[in-house]
């Protein structure tokens, strides 16, 4: 009986025990204060990694830096296939006859037209992908350039050496082109940005939405 009463005393008091030590440290959890942790910034931005886009800060689109580098991209593409560049050996392995391309004279107007329009779209996207990047400086223009080129264009137009059967020769003249325009393009896009007044940093307000500077 005296075994019995010490093994159900032993008992209770355990139990007690871990019930006051539970409390107490329910009440020190209480006052702790956990500190946020460091803020991760992504490379070349001063953006937070993470950080949420505000709507006006996607919307903040110049048109003068879209249209300088549309024109950058057209005259570095008249530039490199000039027939003393790229252009004699392009032609000649692309199968392009000299009187085919003196055929396409009459319609040079049109189609520069029609180049302009389609880099200032490219300018236009890669504008978009510089702002959600955090893209500032220089340094970020050409990770952005090389990016843009190294995920978008350089692995599709392997397409016309797996495909059409041009040489690696075609595919390099052509896709290093890509890669400077878009590196010249995005290098005026900031730059210009800057130069007219557009401001894409972000900075956190108290409800942690990002806001404009």
């Amino acid at each position: 009986m005296g075994i019995f009463y010490t093994s159900q005393h032993t008992e209770a008091s355990h139990s007690g025990l871990v019930h006051r030590l539970g409390k107490a440290a329910c009440r020190k959890a209480s006052r702790v204060r956990i500190s946020p942790p460091p803020n991760l910034y992504t490379s070349s931005s001063r953006r937070e990694w993470g950080a949420r886009y505000h709507y006006h800060n996607m919307m903040e689109v110049t048109f003068w830096p879209i249209l300088a580098a549309g024109v950058a991209s057209v005259l570095i593409g008249w530039v490199w296939y000039h027939p003393s560049i790229f252009g004699g050996s392009w032609m000649r392995m692309g199968g392009m006859t000299p009187e085919m391309a003196e055929r396409g004279k009459k319609w040079m107007p049109l189609y520069a037209l029609v180049a302009l329009l389609a880099s200032m779209l490219v300018a236009y996207v890669m504008n978009y992908f510089g702002i959600a990047w955090g893209v500032y400086d220089w340094i970020g223009a050409i990770e952005l350039g090389f990016w843009c080129w190294i995920g978008f264009t350089a692995p599709p137009m392997l397409g016309m050496v797996l495909w059409e059967q041009k040489p690696i020769r075609y595919y390099l003249i052509v896709s290093l082109y890509w890669l400077v325009s878009f590196i010249v393009m995005a290098i005026i896009l900031v730059v210009g940005s800057a130069a007219v007044g557009a401001n894409y940093d972000m900075e956190a307000d108290q409800t942690g939405a990002y806001l404009a500077e």
